[in-house]
């Protein structure tokens, strides 16, 4: 069998084969260039990777409009 490696970002939920590289990130972060994990605005549970400021889903008490939970 394989051997389990954490990845290098606690807010990394899966890097590839380098564990400094995440591919994918928990909630409440979105992917960074550099491969590693960047916070999304509060009441974010997503955003962009191309713009973290923009969120794409909200907390399920908040409101999207226009890339920001109200």
């Amino acid at each position: 069998g394989g051997i389990c490696t954490k990845c290098t970002d606690i807010n990394c939920m899966t890097c590839d084969t380098n564990i400094n590289n995440c591919i994918v990130c928990n909630n409440y972060y979105t992917l960074y260039a550099n491969g590693s994990c960047i916070p999304c605005p509060l009441g974010c549970v997503s955003c962009l990777t191309s713009n973290s400021s923009i969120c794409t889903l909200c907390l399920g008490n908040r409101l999207l409009v226009n890339g920001d939970c109200l």
